[in-house]
């Protein structure tokens, strides 16, 4: 059983996304897995303006090199940021 606080559980899933939200980046596809367009999106949308501005940040990803696209790296050199790829689906490992 769950219980959820409220009248129903439609307001505690709308709380519940209006919070997720506002910290998280939500994007759909067709394919239904991350493209270059949606990576690029996370990187400008999410990932920057969750660092310092002035200080370097490395971002770690589980994926394929095609989600890095000419504009992106432009845009990571620009911020100051070192992207580490790791091998495709070996981030279970760490």
């Amino acid at each position: 059983m769950t219980a959820f606080k409220g009248k129903s559980v439609h307001d505690y899933l709308k709380a519940l996304a209006d919070e997720y939200l506002r910290t998280h980046i939500l994007q759909l596809n067709m394919a239904g897995w991350r493209q270059a367009v949606t990576f690029s999106n996370y990187f400008t949308g999410n990932f920057t303006t969750n660092i310092h501005p002035e200080k370097p940040a490395v971002l770690i990803y589980d994926g394929l090199s095609s989600y890095v696209d000419i504009a992106l790296a432009d845009k990571v050199r620009k911020k100051n940021t070192i992207i580490f790829k790791l091998p495709p689906q070996t981030s279970h490992v760490l």
